[in-house]
């Protein structure tokens, strides 16, 4: 069974007991920060998991918490917290990358919708960046002269095609492609294309989440 895990971002001590007793009920392993530095310095080393932020009255530097920890953390579903109920500051933080807003005092039924929801975007993210490192670690097993034919190969460039451009000899990138199907431990180059494109899909994907945190167009 996964274990699920909160982490909470406050400098309010009385709301910061209680919301860790209430996550409690969701049966998340939950630990409290009081300073949004003190969580920077250990994100990098945490599991991921729920990250619960309070951003203060919305001034540039709460934001610019939430952005680091996005780029920090990426698997990690950020909720910002504020006792503001401005369009403003729910917006701004949606685009420096929080997942999800709460006002203050939060309802049980609002903490119940955000958990639900965040612990699903994290199931998923968990799943794409467990994929991902073994992709990495596949394709950090090719030489150089082996993604570029994977890459041709990716392209639609056949033998001949791939022997031209690169000024080797046809059996040479037979002996490329057979090469790379057999580091990457799949049954031919058709195999091997889908695993270049599934880590650069989710690579991609995770770069957009990182130009939406530093608040920029990802498109």
């Amino acid at each position: 069974m996964t274990c699920n895990y909160a982490y909470i971002v406050d400098a309010d001590k009385a709301s910061r007991l209680d919301l860790y007793r209430r996550l409690g009920d969701f049966e998340l392993q939950t630990r409290s920060f009081m300073a949004h530095a003190d969580f920077l310095e250990d994100c990098v080393n945490l599991a991921p998991g729920l990250v619960f932020m309070d951003v203060g009255n919305g001034t540039e530097n709460g934001f610019d918490i939430i952005e680091a920890v996005a780029r920090t953390a990426i698997a990690s579903p950020i909720i910002a917290m504020t006792q503001f109920a401005d369009v403003y500051i729910a917006v701004a933080a949606i685009r420096r990358g929080a997942t999800d807003f709460l006002v203050k005092p939060i309802s049980d039924e609002e903490l119940s919708s955000v958990v639900e929801g965040c612990l699903e975007i994290l199931s998923k993210r968990r799943v794409v960046a467990d994929q991902m490192q073994q992709d990495r670690a596949l394709l950090s097993r090719l030489t150089c002269r082996e993604v570029e034919v994977l890459r041709l190969v990716a392209e639609g460039d056949g033998n001949k095609q791939i022997a031209d451009r690169l000024g080797v000899s046809v059996r040479t990138v037979e002996t490329h492609r057979a090469t790379i199907a057999k580091k990457l431990n799949v049954v031919n180059s058709v195999a091997a294309v889908a695993l270049l494109s599934r880590y650069e899909a989710a690579k991609s994907a995770q770069g957009a989440r990182i130009l939406i945190a530093a608040g920029k167009e990802s498109g």
